[in-house]
């Protein structure tokens, strides 16, 4: 991912100095030597050899082994990253979430939602949590496919109401009429 997006997370965003990708270890030396400098570095090729047979932890603690890196950024100066960094990412999680309004999505029913027992929730095939009434006109259980109409959507959840049961196979398929109509009155 790093690689897709290196262009836009150092120049659109400004919030990142460094960017680094999993094969990068070996190169994170001069990667903050360059943004201690003022500089912005990345450094997201990926290694066909790279073993990791040789990484050592660079940092011993009680407890045991550590591979954080002490930077000496102020612990401030992280959580106001952190932060910044959090808001961005729910900002486009609920942009990229509320254009799923109004789709239909084949669900993956993993139970009863944490939250009222009269709600299921299951995900789509994007692992996007969503949440939907317990349909009347027909059962679900764990584990069966169900088609949901998309309703209303959050940063980190969608909500909507089951049109009828499904399989893979029938995903792509018409639902019946009579599932159609009974969950067009509800809305």
């Amino acid at each position: 991912m790093a690689e897709r997006l290196k262009t836009e997370l150092l120049e659109r965003e400004k919030l990142v100095d460094v960017l680094a990708g999993p094969d990068a270890y070996r190169d994170l030396p001069r990667l903050l030597a360059l943004a201690h400098g003022g500089q912005r570095a990345s450094n997201v090729l990926l290694s066909l050899e790279e073993t990791y047979a040789d990484v050592m932890p660079v940092h011993h603690t009680p407890q045991g082994h550590s591979a954080f890196i002490h930077t000496g950024v102020p612990a401030e100066v992280k959580r106001r990253r952190l932060e910044e960094l959090i808001g961005v990412f729910r900002e486009e999680a609920a942009r990229v979430n509320a254009s799923l309004i109004g789709s239909t999505q084949l669900l993956l029913v993993e139970g009863e939602s944490k939250r009222s027992t009269e709600e299921l929730c299951g995900r789509n095939d994007g692992n996007l949590k969503v949440i939907f009434p317990s349909p009347q006109a027909f059962a679900v259980r764990s584990g069966d496919y169900v088609l949901v109409k998309i309703t209303s959507a959050s940063s980190q959840s969608l909500r909507g109401h089951a049109l009828g049961p499904a399989s893979l196979r029938s995903a792509g398929k018409v639902l019946p009429q009579d599932y159609r109509d009974e969950q067009m009155e509800v809305c």
